[in-house]
C-alpha cells in the first residue's frame, strides 16, 4: 500500500504501528521518516516518528517531530504529554510544566497526565502537596496501576511519610512487572526507615534489573562489607 499509494496515510499509520506495538523501534523510524515525506501534514505519522526518535535516544529530533504534531493537531494531549517526556528528558524543566499544563487545562481528569507530572514535580522536589493531590487521582482512576501505585509513594517518601511510601510502593511490586527504578525507590525508603539491610537487598534488584545503571552500582558498592 505505501508503495502504490504512498498519499494514504492510513496504509502508513497501520505499518507504523506494527513496529511501534513490537517494540521495534529502531525499524520503525526509517519508515516513519518515510511517511512523513509521503504525508508530511499527518499528524499521527509525525507523532509517532517523535516516539520512535525518543525510544531509541534521538531526543532533539524527537521533539522537532512531535512539535510538527501539535502544530498540526494542537489539542492531541498524547502528543502534548509524550513532548513534555521528551522535554523532562533534555532537561527543559519549564517546557515540561508548561505542557503538562496545558494537557491538565485540555483533559483535567487524565489519569496519566496526573501521574506523570506529579512523578515530575516529586522528581525535582518541588510543590510536592499538589503532587500528592495529583496522584491520589491517578490511583483512584486505576489502583492497580504500579506506575502510578510508585509515584504516590515516591510523593509520600518526599513528604517524609515512610510507612505509607513503603505500603505504594510494596503494592507496586506486587501488582506486577516494574522496572529498576521501583525497586530503587524502596530501597530509599527502607535506608531512610533505618533498615539497611532491606534497603541493599532492594538496590541489588535494582541492579539486576539494570546492570549498567551507576547510581544503583554506587549505593550497592558502598554498603559492600
Amino acid at each position: 500500500m505505501t508503495e502504490l499509494a504512498s498519499w494514504n496515510a492510513e496504509a502508513w499509520v497501520y505499518l507504523s504501528s506494527v513496529f511501534l506495538q513490537e517494540d521495534r523501534y529502531a525499524e520503525a523510524v526509517p519508515v516513519l521518516e518515510a511517511a512523513v515525506k509521503a504525508v508530511p501534514r499527518e499528524p499521527r505519522v509525525n507523532f509517532f516518528l517523535g516516539v520512535a526518535y525518543n525510544r531509541v535516544g534521538r531526543n532533539e529530533e524527537a521533539a522537532r517531530a512531535l512539535e510538527r504534531a501539535r502544530e498540526l493537531s494542537p489539542k492531541d494531549v498524547p502528543t502534548i504529554s509524550q513532548l513534555a517526556l521528551v522535554y523532562e528528558t533534555m532537561g527543559r524543566q519549564t517546557l515540561t510544566d508548561s505542557l503538562y499544563e496545558e494537557a491538565l487545562r485540555l483533559e483535567p481528569d487524565n489519569h496519566l497526565i496526573l501521574n506523570n507530572y506529579s512523578y515530575s514535580l516529586s522528581e525535582r522536589n518541588i510543590q510536592i502537596e499538589r503532587a500528592l493531590a495529583m496522584a491520589k487521582r491517578a490511583v483512584e482512576a486505576q489502583p492497580q496501576n504500579p506506575s502510578y501505585l510508585d509515584t504516590i509513594g515516591w510523593i509520600y517518601y518526599r513528604l517524609g511519610d515512610y510507612p505509607k511510601a513503603e505500603e505504594y510502593v510494596l503494592r507496586a511490586i506486587q501488582s506486577g512487572d516494574v522496572s529498576a527504578v521501583v525497586h530503587d525507590h524502596l530501597g530509599d525508603i527502607y535506608q531512610a526507615m533505618g533498615d539497611a539491610e532491606r534497603a541493599l537487598e532492594q538496590w541489588k534488584i535494582a541492579l539486576r534489573l539494570d546492570p549498567g545503571n551507576a547510581a544503583f552500582r554506587a549505593k550497592v558498592e558502598s554498603r559492600q562489607p
